[in-house]
């Protein structure tokens, strides 16, 4: 009698091991497909192609994100440069006879000497923001060390030679639209490649071109 008992009770765990081993493995069968094709994970090698179609598309589109941050940059800086130009014409219909006689390009914030006259005190009625002398494509720094992006090219002219204030302004009343004022000081744009000096900038009658390149040739 005791050994049918046991003899029961044997086959019965053996059936119960059985099924719960059967219920584990469909388990863990079900959860690795689940991972893989249902769209509960992803596997390591998918991982793997997800990432590089990411590097790729950086790659891609590195170079169109930098070109249209150039033009954005461009962009602002003509417009700065036409503010100036808007200013420069209210101060020149008050004072057309003469090129004030201010420094081409500041000495650096600190180290100009007191009687330094600069652009910026020349039309500081008329430019009240100082942010608009400041171009954006500017790493050089000349903005934050002497206080403007931008060169008073006239300046340089009257440096060599006094008369030339006088000479300058009578040219720019007979031909505006050949008289630069205002420049980048360094060449912070891309320019097209037949540009002479690929410098943005606004001339007296306050049109903003490369410098030089609205100059008729044999002018």
């Amino acid at each position: 009698m005791n050994f049918s008992i046991s003899a029961t009770n044997a086959n019965a765990n053996r059936h119960v091991n059985a099924s719960t081993n059967t219920n584990v493995t469909v388990l863990a069968v079900g959860t690795s497909r689940g991972m893989g094709h249902d769209g509960k994970g992803f596997t390591i090698v998918e991982l793997i192609v997800v990432i590089g179609v990411i590097v790729l598309l950086m790659g891609l589109l590195s170079p169109v994100l930098s070109k249209v941050r150039e033009s954005a940059a461009a962009t602002k800086c003509r417009s700065n440069l036409k503010n100036l130009g808007t200013g420069w014409a209210i101060y020149a219909d008050a004072s057309p006879d003469v090129m004030p006689a201010a420094v081409s390009l500041p000495a650096v914030i600190g180290s100009a000497p007191p009687d330094e006259l600069t652009i910026m005190h020349v039309l500081r009625e008329q430019i009240r923001e100082r942010a608009v002398y400041e171009c954006p494509s500017d790493d050089r720094s000349y903005f934050a060390q002497r206080g403007t992006s931008y060169e008073y090219l006239p300046g340089l002219a009257i440096a060599l030679n006094p008369i030339n204030a006088v000479e300058l302004a009578t040219v720019a009343r007979e031909n505006p639209e050949i008289v630069p004022i205002l420049a980048d000081a360094a060449q912070f744009h891309d320019a097209p490649q037949d540009i002479v000096s690929p410098n943005l900038t606004v001339y007296y009658d306050t049109h903003v071109d490369w410098l030089f390149d609205a100059i008729p040739s044999g002018s």
